[in-house]
């Protein structure tokens, strides 16, 4: 009896923890130049000005997510510049092949050579989903190579788990008649 009550908490114990295992992942994405981009400049200091941004990305398809691949990814990005420096800030949106959603937040940060950011290196937050994807976390980083003409190309490297769904609630007991 002791054996079988430690077999099956020792399965137990297993099935949590693939429950709960980070899933890798690394992907490939190429961007388009940003539209609409906007900057505008503060006039305190040369080259001080805030941006806002939104654009789309395409994804490898060797890059899956749940078993499936990213169809499309759009986002908003606010930023800072300096004459040295640029922030940003945004959020984007990646659509499953199913149409599934995962939402993640972006943080990036690159120095400026000639008014342009240059070896821009980020992170980012999976903050949840939609349908499969509904309980997805994770994080990760992200290294962008931008070209001339405004597009870009992105190495991102991370890792996400999705919480299993909650089991539906039994239907409240009826009071026994009399």
């Amino acid at each position: 009896m002791k054996i079988r009550v430690m077999a099956v908490a020792g399965l137990a114990f297993m099935l949590a923890s693939a429950v709960g295992a980070q899933t890798k992942f690394t992907g490939t994405v190429t961007c388009a130049k940003a539209d609409p981009s906007t900057s505008i400049e503060v006039g305190d200091h040369p080259g001080h000005a805030y941006t806002l941004a939104k654009g789309s990305c395409t994804w490898g398809a060797d890059t899956l997510i749940a078993g499936m691949k990213i169809t499309s990814d759009t986002g908003v990005e606010t930023g800072e510049m300096s004459a040295t420096k640029v922030t940003s800030t945004g959020s984007r949106v990646a659509t499953m092949e199913n149409g599934d959603k995962m939402l993640v937040s972006v943080h990036d940060s690159s120095p400026v050579k000639d008014g342009q950011p240059t070896d821009i290196e980020g992170a980012f937050t999976i903050t949840g989903g939609t349908g499969k994807l509904k309980g997805i976390k994770g994080h990760g980083t992200y290294k962008v190579v931008p070209a001339a003409d405004g597009s870009a190309s992105v190495t991102v490297t991370g890792e996400y788990t999705i919480a299993p769904a909650a089991a539906p609630k039994a239907p409240a007991a009826k009071p026994a008649a009399k």
